[in-house]
């Protein structure tokens, strides 16, 4: 049942985008309107019984989507694609990788291979010209300081970690205004690292809000150490469920593989709020309620 409904929710992404998109998916339509939709479809047919008998093809379905999604912007989801692909390769395909006994390390090892990897491909992408020039001038400001995209691509961290530190306890509530201070001293840090941060602080400023691209830190900022301890918890739960999965017979595991890990990368390094709300809590679902029964039994 609640298979099916993911279908449903795939689906609907798709129709909000044509009947009632955002001011940024007329912006960047495939990043913020049907990106996301539209590869949760593809997973979801990745993972079909058809393909019970050759389970490569699930596999592959994965990793193409991932290929579409790096060419056309939206890295977040592209990454997720390699990760998925590569731990349910090796943990299905590779009888060395079988043989590690401990299943959390196997997925860990996974996750930072999966990374490695999906780097090297969009380091090919922009050598070979193949992203437009748009993407290749982003890369080029992102990665223009001594800690390259690391923290290029997510500048926010650096006025996080100052405002967790001014009330680390109680946070700053729901609407926690940057003071100067902290907004200064967000933007010599980053302005000694050599990056430029005139988007971040812009935003800062007409939003009137600590910089956060992160549900942990949105949360801890907001509400304090306790709700950054539920995302922790929420975290350490998808590497548990993973380590638990990743033995079922493909492709029965494809969709909630790559939704739980979505949502990993989510609490780390995407902001709360808009449709996330929703996503998120169907992934938190998936993962507490029915994720062994929900592709077992379907």
């Amino acid at each position: 049942m609640l298979f099916r409904s993911l279908w449903g929710y795939a689906t609907s992404g798709l129709l909000s985008y044509l009947l009632q998109r955002s001011h940024y998916a007329e912006i960047q339509p495939w990043k913020f309107g049907y990106g996301f939709s539209f590869s949760l479809l593809v997973v979801l047919a990745a993972s079909s019984k058809n393909f019970k008998n050759n389970r490569n093809i699930g596999i592959l379905m994965i990793l193409l989507v991932s290929l579409i999604n790096l060419q056309f912007g939206l890295r977040s989801l592209a990454l997720i694609g390699f990760v998925s692909t590569l731990l349910l390769f090796l943990n299905h395909k590779s009888i060395f990788f079988k043989k590690i006994k401990f299943p959390r390390i196997r997925v860990a090892f996974s996750i930072l291979f999966g990374v490695f990897l999906a780097n090297i491909s969009y380091l090919a992408f922009l050598n070979l010209g193949l992203l437009n020039q748009e993407q290749q001038n982003k890369f080029a400001i992102q990665s223009s300081g001594r800690l390259g995209i690391l923290l290029g691509g997510r500048n926010e961290i650096v006025f996080s970690i100052r405002g967790i530190a001014d009330s680390p306890l109680v946070g700053h509530g729901s609407r926690p205004a940057p003071s100067m201070e902290l907004l200064n001293q967000g933007v010599d840090t980053l302005r000694n690292l050599g990056y430029s941060t005139s988007n971040t602080l812009r935003s800062a400023l007409e939003l009137n809000l600590i910089p956060t691209h992160s549900y942990l830190f949105q949360f801890w900022i907001s509400s304090g150490i306790g709700a950054a301890i539920v995302w922790i918890k929420i975290f350490w739960n998808c590497i548990n469920k993973l380590a638990k999965l990743i033995d079922i017979p493909l492709p029965m595991i494809i969709p909630t593989v790559y939704l739980t890990l979505n949502l990993m990368w989510n609490i780390f390094f995407s902001p709360y709020g808009s449709e996330a709300r929703f996503s998120t809590a169907v992934a938190v679902v998936l993962l507490t309620f029915e994720y062994g029964k929900l592709n077992v039994n379907r």
